[in-house]
């Protein structure tokens, strides 16, 4: 039937296009109770497929077993069953994007106990058909085929047991069923380049960006490779799971790159730049030596070293803040997230190297454009470089009061340098209070920040960590903060330079004018 008003009213354009067998076509449960639920209703077509390519051409497949063609928007019809197919029910219907004579079904035969997958493919419009079924097992039917809209002969298959894939037109099939659950795949489709998948009784599930299967299927990768991703928008995802609902994409952009063979020795190393060549983040495959404390900053992810394809997702901001050992930090240690643009990643093990553009695009539904992304992206470096000037001046005075300590151990109980002993008591004194208006060390959990106020290294991360939402335009209360934080820093240090230059400068003079030994024997 066809409408040409939304649906008001109907016209016939074709003849009966299944068996039509009469004596599959009475009342189900008869003579007892007849059935009228629609599962027992035969002889009707399953499914429709219209052309992208030519209009009024489209195939229609039916529960038993038939499959017809008109190219004149049913004017004619042509039985197209492909030979020898038995009575079954043709599921599903692809037409290439590719090629306007390709075409794809999927036919299954389960209701009459044929649990065989079978998959047919035709290139000249149904006149001839071929079966492409190899390499998927033989108790495995299947329910959905479709065509990558990108790279021709590029195939996924859905079946009742998982997920298959054809880089060659059907000539063989793999499995790709990754932490896809084993459950029966209803329908597959595509979206920004990723394929979405309909499961019966376990959700839907997106496989995210197919970038790496279309490159491998069109070259054959024998070397080190990363491989350029799609266009990723700048959005913000935690990624996170609870009580066995779906889980989100991390956000940032997923990376992909291939190994000819898996890695045990030596370091993979992945780089990001900047249009302007600035290295923007680097990561490993060998573990980031890091000590672990309640507060600390984690550990970077590192690469995988399977052979084949490896993913790694970068989450669209610059290095990690810095740590200090032993000391919480209420605030966390995300970088500075980049702005949208063009960004280069090089992958590269030994003196084998491959690169590939990426392009990072801002979120359409924002009313803002590039110069609120670069004002955001200037305002929290200037943020996170303080903050670096912050840490880098805590652990060099951590180092002093350490070798201070031992000094002090070591001539408490020389009469002569009893003056000196206390010049350094008195030294430790301020670089403690010093110490203390940037940094809170009795805070050990997010909780105590009740007790133990924060300190103005963690006040900067929580600066950097609430500039970094995803609307990039900074807010008056931020640009306040920023110059509140950077007037107690220039206080901080003018307090650090005097401590420098007066006390630590007057107890290296003393220690000198005493002559002591380096080495001293009680």
């Amino acid at each position: 039937m066809k409408t040409v008003d939304g649906g008001i009213s109907w016209s016939e354009i074709s003849p009966d296009l299944t068996r039509n067998d009469s004596t599959k076509q009475i009342d189900g449960g008869t003579p007892y109770t007849k059935e009228n639920v629609g599962g027992e209703v035969y002889n009707t077509i399953s499914y429709m497929s219209y052309s992208p390519h030519e209009d009024g051409t489209m195939y229609t497949g039916s529960d038993c077993g038939k499959v017809y063609l008109t190219r004149n928007e049913g004017a004619d019809w042509t039985d197209v069953t492909p030979s020898g197919l038995p009575e079954a029910l043709v599921n599903a219907i692809d037409i290439s994007t590719h090629d306007a004579a390709t075409a794809y079904i999927a036919v299954t035969r389960y209701k009459f106990n044929d649990m065989s997958p079978m998959i047919y493919k035709t290139t000249n419009y149904g006149t001839s058909w071929s079966k492409i079924s190899n390499g998927i097992p033989d108790d495995t039917y299947v329910r959905v085929v479709r065509e990558d809209p990108k790279v021709p002969n590029l195939l996924f298959a859905g079946t009742e047991n998982g997920l298959y894939m054809s880089g060659d037109g059907g000539k063989q099939w793999h499995n790709i069923q990754l932490n896809l659950p084993t459950c029966p795949i209803t329908d597959l489709t595509f979206a920004d380049n990723d394929l979405i998948i309909a499961t019966s009784g376990r959700s839907f599930w997106v496989l995210d960006d197919l970038s790496a299967l279309q490159a491998m299927a069109v070259e054959d990768h024998k070397t080190l490779t990363v491989i350029q991703p799609k266009a990723t928008y700048a959005l913000q995802s935690r990624g996170r799971r609870t009580g066995g609902l779906g889980e989100n994409h991390p956000g940032g952009v997923n990376i992909d790159y291939y190994l000819p063979e898996a890695i045990d020795s030596g370091e993979l190393k992945l780089e990001i730049y900047d249009e302007d060549g600035e290295l923007v983040r680097a990561f490993s495959s060998e573990k980031e030596k890091i000590k672990r404390y309640p507060g600390s900053r984690s550990p970077e992810k590192t690469l995988t070293l399977d052979q084949g394809l490896n993913r790694y997702n970068w989450d669209l901001t610059k290095e990690s803040l810095p740590s200090i050992e032993d000391v919480f930090l209420l605030g966390g240690y995300q970088g500075v997230p980049v702005s949208p643009g063009n960004y280069k990643a090089v992958i590269s093990y030994g003196d084998t190297q491959s690169e590939t553009m990426m392009t990072i695009l801002a979120d359409p539904n924002l009313n803002v454009d590039q110069q609120d992304y670069e004002e955001r992206e200037a305002f929290i470096d200037e943020i996170a470089a303080m903050y670096g000037e912050v840490t880098e001046s805590v652990k060099k005075f951590i180092s002093v009061k350490e070798q201070l300590q031992q000094r002090q151990e070591i001539i408490k109980d020389i009469p002569e340098a009893k003056e000196m002993h206390e010049m350094g008591t008195t030294l430790l004194d301020s670089m403690k209070e010093w110490e203390s208006t940037l940094i809170q060390r009795d805070q050990k959990t997010f909780q105590d920040v009740i007790n133990f106020p924060n300190r103005l290294n963690a006040e900067l991360a929580s600066l950097i960590s609430r500039s970094s939402g995803h609307d990039p335009r900074v807010t008056a209360g931020a640009q306040q903060r920023k110059v509140d934080l950077s007037e107690e820093w220039s206080s901080a240090k003018g307090v650090m330079a005097d401590i420098i230059d007066q006390g630590i400068a007057d107890y290296n003079t003393a220690y000198r004018n005493l002559n002591l030994d380096a080495l001293i024997i009680d």
